[in-house]
């Protein structure tokens, strides 16, 4: 009987163990070093739009996100919306969101975005977008660990070369969050409190 028990014990602390680490393994490190080992999926446009729930951790050691969007070869000039729910992992509050289009002739069109709380509470104030041709940039009030924001944005062809019929057009952009690192701001105030007693010890000499 005694064994019987252990055994349980063991394949349940296994099951716990495993689960864990998948849980932790659906979440893609993310920063916005772009230099660094970048993390790449890719996604297919079906009926107009391409739909991606993620969650996402800010890992400063990691790359910005590339995704690489197929259109339908059937009709490439098309535009489509990028469809997304971004959740924040891990244990940092993100302020904004950054997408870039790094293939040519491929443009942003409509934005729309909707920012959550932790609880599913939709948050209306302290929201604001930047847009250009390539790159969109979301801001917002500080956002806890599982939060979320649900974004539309319309792509566009703009080229005047027709792509080739029957060939996948594939369109990669990039994504990320900036935040700033913890251990900057001790230093920033260690610096600020030298020269503050700097200048009291002129101003004394003086």
């Amino acid at each position: 009987m005694y064994i019987f028990r252990l055994f349980i014990r063991l394949t349940g602390v296994t099951l716990l163990s495993i689960m864990a680490s998948l849980s932790v393994a659906t979440a893609i490190p993310v920063s916005g070093n772009e230099n660094n080992t970048q993390t790449e999926t890719t996604h297919q446009v079906s009926n107009g739009s391409v739909d991606i729930e993620q969650t996402i951790e800010y890992d400063p050691n990691a790359g910005a996100w590339l995704k690489h969007i197929e259109n339908d070869p059937s009709a490439p000039l098309d535009p489509f919306f990028l469809h997304e729910t971004i959740i924040i992992g891990g244990d940092i509050w993100w302020t904004d969101w950054h997408e870039e289009i790094l293939t040519p002739d491929w443009e942003w069109g409509d934005i729309q975005i909707s920012v959550f709380d932790a609880a599913g509470t939709e948050i209306l104030d302290g929201i604001t977008w930047e847009k250009s041709t390539d790159m969109v940039w979301f801001f917002f009030d500080p956002l806890a660990p599982g939060g979320s924001l649900n974004l539309w944005k319309e792509i566009i062809y703009t080229g005047s070369i027709l792509p080739q019929p029957c060939v996948m057009t594939v369109i990669d952009i990039i994504e990320y969050p900036t935040v700033s690192e913890p251990s900057i701001m001790p230093l920033l105030g260690l610096s600020l409190l030298i020269i503050g007693l700097y200048r009291k010890k002129i101003s004394q000499e003086l």
